[in-house]
């Protein structure tokens, strides 16, 4: 059902950041209303192009004109009220407008500091307002933002270094304000599950120390944060146009900090209740910003140079071996995998090709995860960066002792759960994504089992195998107008990582490296091919080798 979503204060980082990511994921079926104090700007013209997107003119420090924004009511409200001495006052007429608008659900963007603040005098009445409003809530509580660092684009650039009062070892959370967009835009589409709560968002714990070596990585070259006096950090934000009171106000957020204080140092759980996925780490936020703080461009070299490609399952044997040998070819590899131990150890199996490897913890193991998953993968991009290729390493064979007869049908349900929908959940994910990048493709991973059962107990993967394949065919015929090309790779025997005899099923390898085999897939997505199910089989060494002359010669080594 298509639903009305407000937002006042659309103009501002936070807002903006929210309505595109509203209108990316629902603009095709929801009206969002941004509402602006300046409806002619050139925020307000950018906002506009974005589809399901109406601007109005909406100046909560004119409450009257605030009725235009909710013209045609509002199932959900987002009250973002920018940095103002009048701060409390600004809210309290846009909660009032929304109460008089019978709004049915209102999310309101808060901070997590101390009463005795002025931010918190500032926030702490916008709250209990929102409270005894008698509209259903939730609050949104905000980490001091890790795009803060924006401020410091000069210095970086100029001189390699980041100021501030805060101690470089003094451990602190953070927030990227595209993290609060996804969790802000879920919540104001989905609003019943979060009625009443009040959220904390934070990133992980880190240090600026720390952020100033993700920095370093992910522009080449060092970059040091330096610590300077309180009174000294005042007059430079005074100098770049800070007001007074708000230069203040971040001088007690970074006392807070430095002092330790629970409010500003300790990390929750609530973003990825919210959203299903982890928050930006400042490593990922250094990569995706890198281009604007002067990071020297990706070298394009080898076949697959300047392109990305997303390996799900990037951990497994195949999956690893798919993620080399893209590397090998000069792509920029997103390695997905459901646990940072295991990624780290592929960050070192790959070696000196790691620079163009990004990881992303993550899962599909539902439709809502899965989305999450796209939404991470996207963070973890430079700015402005597109997928070009994925390839869907995901899903087990079962073990079933029992025939089909003897076995609870929860069973085979359970086998395709667990092979056949990770990668429907897939598509659905990131082939919307694809249609519009040319040249991309979008393979999947099935196996010889979809044929013959060599082994007992494993009829069911037999049919999720099969049904695999029968998917390839469904997906090709969808989106045949389309420029992505989509197949499937059956592996008709067992890969093994160097220096293993067997896979994780115990089955002995019979078709050598997990290299070799990447370099298969490497081959069918060079190949051209779409809509195709390449039978890949030990025995047939000639469609192997093929293959592998489509991947053409590695143009780096680790």
């Amino acid at each position: 059902m298509s639903k009305t979503i407000v937002i006042i204060g659309a103009s501002g980082n936070v807002g903006a950041a929210t309505v595109s990511e509203l209108s990316t994921r629902y603009g095709a079926t929801h009206r969002i209303v941004a509402g602006i104090r300046d409806a002619k700007s050139a925020k307000a013209q950018e906002l506009a192009k974005l589809p399901g997107v109406t601007v109005v003119g909406a100046d909560p420090g004119q409450p009257a004109t605030l009725t235009a924004a909710f013209a045609h009511g509002a199932d959900a409200v987002f009250v973002v009220v920018a940095s103002h001495i009048d701060r409390t006052k600004l809210a309290a007429a846009t909660i009032a407008a929304a109460k008089d608008a019978k709004a049915q659900h209102i999310v309101v963007v808060s901070l997590s500091l101390g009463e005795d603040t002025i931010f918190g005098r500032q926030f702490g009445p916008i709250e209990a307002k929102t409270k005894a409003s008698g509209i259903p809530y939730t609050i949104l509580r905000l980490a001091m933002f890790l795009d803060n660092i924006w401020v410091s684009r000069d210095s970086i650039i100029n001189q390699n270094a980041f100021y501030g009062s805060q101690r470089g070892d003094a451990r602190q959370v953070s927030i990227a304000v595209q993290d609060i967009a996804d969790a802000a835009s879920t919540i104001l589409v989905r609003p019943a599950a979060h009625v009443g709560k009040t959220y904390h968002l934070t990133s992980k714990v880190h240090t600026n120390d720390e952020t100033a070596a993700a920095l370093s990585k992910a522009l080449g070259r060092e970059i040091k944060y330096v610590s300077v006096p309180p009174e000294g950090s005042k007059q430079a934000l005074l100098g770049i146009g800070f007001p007074e009171w708000q230069v203040d106000g971040i001088n007690e957020f970074s006392k807070a900090i430095n002092d330790g204080s629970p409010s500003t140092t300790v990390a929750t759980d609530d973003f990825r209740k919210i959203t299903h996925r982890e928050p930006t780490t400042v490593e990922q936020w250094a990569r995706r910003v890198a281009p604007g703080f002067g990071a020297a461009p990706v070298e394009q070299k080898g076949k697959f140079g300047g392109q990305v490609v997303v390996v799900l399952g990037a951990t497994g044997a195949v999956g690893s071996g798919a993620v080399y040998s893209f590397l090998e070819r000069g792509a920029t590899v997103v390695a997905v995998g459901r646990e940072q131990k295991k990624l780290d150890a592929l960050v070192v199996e790959v070696g000196k090709l790691a620079p163009r490897l990004l990881t992303v913890v993550g899962d599909v193991g539902s439709e809502a995860q899965a989305l999450a998953l796209k939404s991470a993968v996207d963070l973890a991009l430079p700015a402005g960066g597109k997928i070009h290729h994925v390839v869907a390493s995901v899903g087990n064979a079962r073990i079933t002792p029992q025939g089909p007869v003897g076995t609870p049908l929860s069973e085979l349900v359970l086998s395709f759960e667990q092979g056949l929908y990770l990668n429907i959940y897939t598509a659905k994910a990131f082939l919307p994504a694809l249609q519009d990048v040319p040249s991309s493709s979008f393979t999947m991973l099935s196996g010889g089992l979809a044929y013959f059962c060599p082994y007992p107990g494993l009829w069911a993967g037999s049919i999720k195998n099969a049904a695999t394949n029968a998917l390839t065919l469904g997906l090709a015929s969808e989106f045949k107008d389309s420029g992505v090309r989509i197949n499937t790779v059956c592996l008709q025997y067992s890969v093994c990582r160097p220096g293993e005899s067997k896979n994780s099923l115990g089955m002995p390898s019979v078709g050598g490296s997990n290299r070799t085999f990447g370099t298969v897939i490497v081959g069918l997505v060079a190949s051209g091919k779409r809509g195709e199910v390449f039978n890949s089989t030990a025995s047939d060494e000639a469609q192997t080798v093929a293959l592998r002359a489509a991947a053409g010669e590695p143009t780096f080594t680790s």
